[in-house]
């Protein structure tokens, strides 16, 4: 597995909860390693939204079986798009690159993104009169569209940065609802 740097970052934010500065328990640092294996072999879908004037995209997925990410290697893209007219559009790019964090040479957890939002895990994408688009990842480096918003989201008890652009227009939205994965009983 990658090895990150995450000293210079902006923000990141581990798996496990782990922010910039703070010091990693054993259990937060179990828990991101929890969340990155899940996330790599059991992913199955996501849910996302976006609207335009009326217009919906709801419950976008991904179309590949676990094998097919794992045997393909973290860093292959599977990318969904689905277009209801030409102002409303869902799109998925999923990226699972999965990092070992390091703040200045220990060791703080595990995490996804390499501090670039477009090879970041997720994209909500809607377009109108203005665009809004969701992001999440966990690693900031400060390239990211002018206008975001960085806040910290949880989905599925995982923990996220999500990068938003917001639309100034309040007729268009974009948002990431949850995850889901595969189960085997």
């Amino acid at each position: 597995m990658n090895q990150l740097d995450v000293s210079d970052l902006d923000d990141w934010l581990t798996l496990g909860g782990v922010r910039k500065g703070d010091d990693p328990t054993d259990m937060e640092i179990a828990d991101s390693h929890r969340n990155a294996m899940k996330l790599f072999w059991n992913l199955s879908g996501i849910d996302i939204s976006a609207s335009s004037y009326g217009v919906s995209v709801d419950g976008l997925e991904i179309e590949t079986e676990p094998r097919l990410r794992v045997c393909a290697g973290s860093s292959d893209e599977y990318s969904v798009d689905k277009s209801e007219t030409d102002t409303v559009s869902a799109s998925i790019a999923c990226t699972i690159y999965l990092y070992r964090y390091f703040e200045d040479g220990i060791f703080v957890g595990y995490g996804i993104g390499g501090g670039f939002p477009l090879e970041s895990f997720l994209v909500a994408d809607a377009l109108g009169m203005d665009r809004e688009a969701t992001w999440i990842t966990n690693a900031l480096n400060g390239i990211y569209p002018v206008g975001s918003v960085v806040t910290e989201t949880t989905l599925n008890d995982i923990p996220f940065l999500k990068v938003r652009l917001e639309a100034s227009d309040s007729n268009v939205s974009a948002g990431i609802n949850g995850l889901g994965f595969y189960t085997y009983e």
